[in-house]
């Protein structure tokens, strides 16, 4: 899909039938997903009898997830990778294979720069943050670039926070404010005309409140809690599913600082489902060791 809107259909940025932003976030996340479950059955000490396939197919699909989030351009995805590798750090480094990791990681640091260094996309991409960035201060609020849009209508939902911190203003509301400070000339068309804040968490506080925000944030943070005490469990199965519980929680954390990802139907739902099926797996899981354990 990200070929075909790239090279035959000629857009700027693939967006699969979606955002950009989603559509890149989504595909990075999956191929992260699909990594997890690669380096399980690497790891595996009871080999699968199609094996080879598997890790075939794995590979192919989390290399096709990496191109989605490429041709997608979505820098606010990419700024997630580093912890995704902390994690998977986290998870399987020990003294044993610690040189095994190291040139992995010398692998994979070789070949981002060399894509960062050659492609025209990722230079574009990043030198679109420091024309953003000059473009912010010199227009402030009126701002119409991609980031300096952003931290405009940021400004103008930390004002709507200030006057209901607990229960929002609602999403009427704040669209009344935008179009009474466009009128007074306190912020620009651009940021006024946002569909939204592309902020998860100042999206939540600002139109539903503090409370909501508190509820979601510990829904958040448990659900990570519960997967981290298990990331160096001995059984594989069990710390894969940790992993992946981790990457996707700590990418969603992420991506919500430039996206309302746990607004949009459908990264709110790709994000429930597999937080569900991740916790399940775990609850499986760890019956069937305890069982083996007392056995």
């Amino acid at each position: 899909m990200a070929y075909w809107k790239m090279w035959q259909v000629g857009e700027f940025k693939a967006f699969g039938f979606t955002g950009a932003i989603q559509f890149g976030n989504l595909s990075l996340t999956m191929a992260v997903l699909l990594g997890v479950a690669l380096c399980w059955v690497i790891s595996n000490p009871h080999p699968h009898p199609h094996r080879r396939l598997w890790l075939v197919l794995l590979a192919v699909g989390m290399l096709c997830g990496l191109l989605g989030s490429y041709y997608s351009g979505t820098r606010g995805g990419w700024v997630a990778i580093p912890l995704f590798v902390l994690l998977f750090l986290l998870a399987y480094l020990r003294r044993s294979n610690a040189m095994a990791c190291v040139i992995v990681l010398a692998v994979l640091g070789t070949a981002a720069g060399v894509l960062a260094y050659q492609s025209p996309l990722v230079k574009t991409r990043v030198a679109q943050v420091y024309t953003d960035l000059s473009e912010y201060q010199a227009n402030g609020a009126s701002s119409y670039s991609s980031l300096g849009a952003r931290f405009a209508i940021w400004e103008a939902a930390w004002d709507a926070i200030d006057d209901s911190p607990l229960l929002g203003i609602g999403e009427v509301q704040f669209r009344q404010t935008l179009k009474e400070k466009r009128e007074a000339g306190l912020i620009g068309a651009v940021p006024a005309g946002l569909a939204n804040t592309h902020n998860t968490f100042l999206e939540v506080w600002m139109l539903y409140g503090g409370l909501a925000l508190l509820s979601l944030l510990l829904m958040m943070f448990s659900a990570a809690w519960y997967f981290l005490s298990y990331i160096r469990h001995a059984d594989s199965v069990l710390r894969s599913y940790a992993l992946g519980g981790l990457c996707l929680i700590g990418g969603y954390i992420i991506y919500g600082q430039t996206q309302i990802m746990l607004i949009r139907n459908n990264t709110l739902l790709f994000f429930l489902m597999s937080l569900a099926v991740l916790m399940a797996l775990m609850h499986q899981r760890r019956r069937a060791v305890l069982l083996v354990g007392n056995a």
